[in-house]
């Protein structure tokens, strides 16, 4: 059976009627939380906790904590005129919240738009896919210079693929979610002779997690390269063969990226 004391229950009440601002309500609540739980059910306790304070904000968790307080109310048949201070503070915040996300994409667009504008000519798939999904950009950084990829070629000791230095030539690092990551680490010889097909010597282009975390996407650079050679796909948690091909061609893996980065 439900045991609020005198100042218990008119706190509740106070939280009902919206008099509380709500970060006194959490204020309250962090300090008397252990005291609730004990004079209430689980299930009643649960109910009136304040949640998501850091996700959905003071307003939010006041709210849901108000739900909560008059069950309470109700039980001990103690009346109350329940506000909506707390409803409308949240649908206050819910608004900013959406301003504050468009700004965002508006400021990303600005910023990434001419470098998008780049790759439309070479992966007009690719790029379409990137302008609808902005806010999903983590990185893009600016084409690679020439001077960049003479530099890059000189370190690994042999001419990039033509179609993927196009690709540089329009953005130098991309990073999309946590799926699609060419970084500033990108290229580099790739190393292995553990189990199933060797990856030595191949040319590592980016970490591309469709599998697994830490997977990459590689182009053979050994003999007889291609101006726009097959992408492999290097699964290293896969049982057997970790090597697998995924697209005839470094361009058509680009413009595929779409429907990959939708699942």
């Amino acid at each position: 059976m439900m045991r609020l004391d005198e100042q218990q229950t008119a706190f509740l009440r106070d939280l009902a009627e919206g008099s509380l601002d709500p970060g006194d309500w959490l204020a309250w609540w962090d300090a008397n939380a252990a005291a609730i739980e004990a004079v209430t059910s689980p299930g009643l306790f649960l109910a009136i906790k304040p949640r998501g304070v850091e996700s959905n904000g003071a307003n939010a968790a006041a709210l849901g904590s108000q739900k909560g307080a008059c069950k309470a109310l109700d039980q001990l048949n103690i009346s109350y005129e329940r506000s909506n201070r707390y409803q409308l503070g949240w649908q206050q915040d819910f608004q900013q919240f959406l301003k504050a996300k468009e700004l965002k994409t508006a400021a990303r667009l600005a910023e990434y738009e001419p470098r998008i504008a780049e790759l439309k000519s070479q992966f007009p798939r690719f790029a379409k896919f990137l302008m609808a999904n902005v806010t999903r950009i983590v990185e893009m950084g600016a084409p690679a210079r020439e001077d960049e990829l003479a530099h890059i070629e000189a370190e690994l000791g042999r001419s990039l693929p033509v179609a993927y230095a196009k690709f540089l030539r329009c953005a130098r690092t991309l990073v999309v979610d946590d799926v699609l990551q060419f970084t500033s680490t990108h290229p580099f010889i790739h190393h292995s002779t553990g189990s199933g097909l060797s990856t030595e010597r191949m040319l590592c282009i980016a970490d591309f997690w469709l599998d697994a975390d830490g997977d990459q996407a590689m182009i053979d650079v050994g003999a007889d390269v291609t101006e726009d050679p097959p992408v492999l796909y290097y699964a290293h948690e896969a049982p057997g063969l970790k090597l697998r091909t995924i697209a005839t061609h470094f361009t058509e893996w680009v413009e595929a990226l779409p429907r990959d980065l939708k699942q």
